[in-house]
């Protein structure tokens, strides 16, 4: 509760980021705490205990406990539930397909582009997707995955892959903090320096020079 304005504020609504922290193997990792203030101003901590997996913060689900899980069952789910609709439709195939890129992927990507999932999670959901286009286009199930997100000129069939759009997403943002400098570069140059500290891997010191 704010001493002057009476507002209060909901800490589900409250990400907390670690900048340069150096992980401790040996410590248990405590709980996270708000800071807040009394009415004469002194600081007081209250323990967050809430057993939520995310919390929505202007309409993006952030992890709270390191795995977003939530946000991969959202996407897998809605994935599949909106492919049975369209493929239930009377419509031809290139419509479908149509509306699959246009509407059903966008969906998908204002979630999985912010979602911290692991690799293996976005192959599931481009699984998912290529059984769905195999489906519109009465392909049998033994075509090859790859095919289908191959472009035209490698004689494929040059659909989006999620997992891809999504990365392109993550390090789209990453690049336009770094190019508007100041603080938005120093986060985003913190966020690359703690990913290669934690990975060692040689091409994140590459994207960083």
């Amino acid at each position: 509760m704010c001493a002057f304005t009476g507002l209060e504020i909901s800490y589900k609504k409250i990400a907390s980021f670690c900048e340069d922290g150096q992980p401790v193997p040996s410590s248990p990792v405590p709980p996270p705490t708000m800071q807040v203030r009394r009415w004469d101003w002194s600081i007081h901590s209250v323990d967050i205990t809430d057993p939520l997996e995310a919390a929505k913060y202007l309409g993006v689900y952030l992890p709270l406990h390191g795995q977003d899980i939530e946000s991969f069952n959202w996407c897998y789910k809605y994935l599949a539930e909106s492919s049975d609709r369209l493929i239930s439709r009377r419509t031809s195939p290139d419509c479908k397909l149509l509306v699959l890129e246009m509407q059903v992927v966008p969906g998908i990507l204002y979630r999985s582009g912010k979602a911290a999932c692991s690799a293996a999670q976005y192959i599931q959901i481009d699984k998912l997707l290529a059984t769905i286009i195999r489906r519109i286009l009465f392909l049998p199930r033994s075509f090859p995955h790859a095919l289908l997100f191959l472009p035209r000129q490698y004689s494929g069939h040059g659909r989006k892959s999620i997992a891809d759009l999504s990365q392109l997403q993550k390090w789209g943002a990453i690049h336009r903090a770094i190019a508007l400098g100041g603080a938005p570069e120093k986060a985003a140059n913190s966020l690359m320096t703690r990913a290669h500290r934690l990975f060692d891997n040689p091409d994140i010191t590459c994207l960083m020079t």
